[in-house]
């Protein structure tokens, strides 16, 4: 090998290693920031102390700020390489809905959600994306899309 060549293998291993140190340094920051989110969970959720009802408005805030948490975990266990992904459990018609997420050493995590409330409006493919540019359209900033004026 020449020297012109070795000087730009020896370039290429060494961006290599450093691409290879920051995706293990974002891994570890997206792991971290996994457990940060677990315990907001484990910190908030009814279920966990085995609630069985009565459905007041705190307990319904609860399990709202969970099931949000719960969706933030399963992205971030995705972006951490960590197993996860969701499931259907037909035997519950209430919350049929399952993220599970595998913990690595550790084991399964899942969470029963409720399912999405409103029905398939029967949109093509084509109309998915024409919504997508209308939304991103009407949300560069201007206005709040939540606001509902």
């Amino acid at each position: 090998m020449d020297t012109d060549s070795s000087a730009y293998a020896a370039a290429m291993d060494h961006d290599a290693d450093a691409v290879t140190r920051q995706a293990r340094e974002l891994d570890h920051l997206d792991l971290r920031t996994l457990a940060e989110v677990l315990g907001e969970i484990a910190a908030i959720d009814p279920s966990r102390y085995e609630h069985t009802g009565p459905e007041t408005s705190e307990v319904i805030a609860r399990y709202t700020r969970r099931n949000r948490l719960v969706w933030s975990a399963l992205v971030l266990a995705h972006e951490a390489g960590v197993p996860a992904g969701v499931g259907v459990d037909p035997a519950d018609p209430v919350h049929p809905v399952v993220v599970y997420i595998e913990l690595p050493g550790i084991g399964q995590l899942c969470w029963h959600l409720p399912a999405h409330q409103v029905e398939w409006d029967g949109h093509s493919t084509a109309v998915k994306y024409q919504r997508i540019d209308a939304f991103r359209r009407d949300n560069d900033g201007a206005r709040d899309p939540w606001d509902g004026t």
